[in-house]
């Protein structure tokens, strides 16, 4: 049996993830969750052009690729952030 896989995530041509279909980037509804604190249901409650099913990607596709450069600076915003 052959495995389907649907994806919710594209990779441009500069490496940076983006939610298919919704001009909106992984690190953005990463951001949302981290700096935010905003449950999955607030982020869709946030954004209601996106799917429950594209915000689960993104988070997943974020925790998965956190070593990433594109995600690189995500600990110093939140340092920074908590500062405020």
């Amino acid at each position: 049996m052959a495995t389907v896989l649907e994806t919710h995530i594209e990779i441009d041509e500069r490496g940076v993830p983006w939610i298919a279909g919704a001009n909106i980037k992984v690190i953005e509804v990463a951001l949302d969750r981290i700096a935010e604190g905003w449950s999955p249901e607030e982020i869709y409650f946030q954004h209601p052009h996106l799917s429950m099913a594209q915000i689960y990607s993104a988070l997943a596709y974020y925790y998965d690729h956190r070593k990433h450069p594109w995600v690189s600076w995500v600990p110093r915003f939140r340092r920074e952030r908590s500062r405020r």
